[in-house]
């Protein structure tokens, strides 16, 4: 209605509007509120809708080509959260993307650090319900730093399995390892039981298949080390009933505290003066909540899939949680709750999740 624009930029519409300098303008009486600076690059934050673009000029439209008309994309949705240097989608636009790997990284901006990205290697505890590393995405949207986490996994996998992938000319590890400087993060698990062979031989730590995990996860650091980022134990957790072949692991407790004590003798194994790994303990979240009630219908068995050793979207939820404190130092109060489980459970396993971490 014939009013001022209010726009992104005002460019195309005459510029800022100026505000009359008055010697006799009265001060305030109160001071204005610090506002956080604007972000130099819009591009860092996204909208708040998926799907949803924000193009350069303040546009706000949906549908992949919207912005050509606008000046292109400013903001990518929630859901595709990375904006990539590759400008091949949507009209020869920048594309948004969950991970940039194939579409030459993420799109930088001048004066400012690239968002610390995430690497995850494992097996089906990373990959369940979706993945971790898709929570994980959908956590770091959330918190308005969008990052790039990218998981490679596969079923049954071990530490071996990986370091033998990562030293393969024109695998995926190969490729991932091979972009230095790009991830602040690697994220490492080993199958379920093996860390939990760590101490039932006399001496500890003897167990053939726990210091051949041992000795892969040293190489793995090394190479983890030479992209110049900081590795992170993903420590899972015991089987809800124990594991049935083994009777020194036969109880949930017995094998969740064998675990823990394994992934603190991996981490002791890669820890030299100037480096050491952070552990992310997301078996002692899991037995955090067993300690108030591990029965059929408890949250703690609802953590589990039904055949009671991997996770289930609550379980997949728990660890993302831990992982996020984990690798941001900051709470995981105050994160999305997850799909098809209520905002009561949500909230439980954010706060167990930040009393593994910061107070355990």
């Amino acid at each position: 209605d014939a009013d001022y624009c209010c726009k992104a930029s005002c460019a195309e519409f005459g510029g800022v509007r100026e505000c009359p300098a008055s010697a006799e303008a009265p001060a305030p009486t109160l001071p204005n509120p610090p506002r956080a600076p604007a972000a130099p690059c819009p591009w860092l934050d996204t909208t708040a809708v998926e799907n949803q673009l924000e193009c350069m000029d303040g546009t706000v439209c949906s549908g992949w080509s919207c912005c050509t008309p606008h000046g292109g994309r400013a903001k990518c949705p929630p859901n595709k959260p990375l904006m990539c240097n590759s400008q091949s989608c949507g009209d020869a636009d920048y594309c948004c993307k969950s991970s940039c790997a194939e579409f030459g990284g993420i799109r930088r901006c001048p004066g400012v650090q690239v968002p610390q990205s995430v690497l995850m290697i494992g097996n089906s505890y990373t990959f369940y319900n979706g993945g971790v590393d898709g929570m994980l995405r959908a956590f770091f949207a959330s918190a308005g730093a969008p990052r790039e986490v990218q998981a490679l996994t596969k079923g049954g996998s071990n530490l071996q399995y990986h370091v033998q992938q990562a030293s393969t000319s024109g695998t995926p590890h190969s490729a991932a390892f091979g972009r230095r400087d790009t991830w602040s993060f690697v994220v490492v698990q080993d199958q379920s039981h093996v860390p939990a062979l760590c101490c039932y031989t006399e001496p500890r730590f003897t167990d053939p298949d726990f210091a051949a995990s041992a000795a892969a996860l040293r190489e793995l650091d090394s190479k983890i080390e030479a992209l110049g980022a900081r590795t992170v134990l993903y420590q899972t957790w015991g089987r809800r009933d124990g594991h049935s072949s083994r009777p020194y692991l036969s109880t949930f407790v017995a094998m969740n505290d064998f675990v823990e004590q394994g992934y603190a003798r991996y981490a002791s194994s890669v820890t030299r003066p100037g480096r050491a790994p952070l552990v992310a303990p997301v078996g002692r979240a899991f037995r955090l909540i067993y300690d108030e009630g591990s029965g059929p219908g408890s949250l703690f068995h609802r953590l589990y899939d039904p055949d009671a050793s991997h996770p289930s979207a609550l379980g997949t939820y728990l660890a993302a949680c831990v992982l996020y404190s984990t690798i941001t130092g900051g709470a995981a109060a105050g994160l999305p709750a997850g799909l098809g489980f209520s905002a009561a459970d949500a909230a439980a396993l954010r706060a167990k999740a930040d009393q593994a971490v910061f107070q355990s």
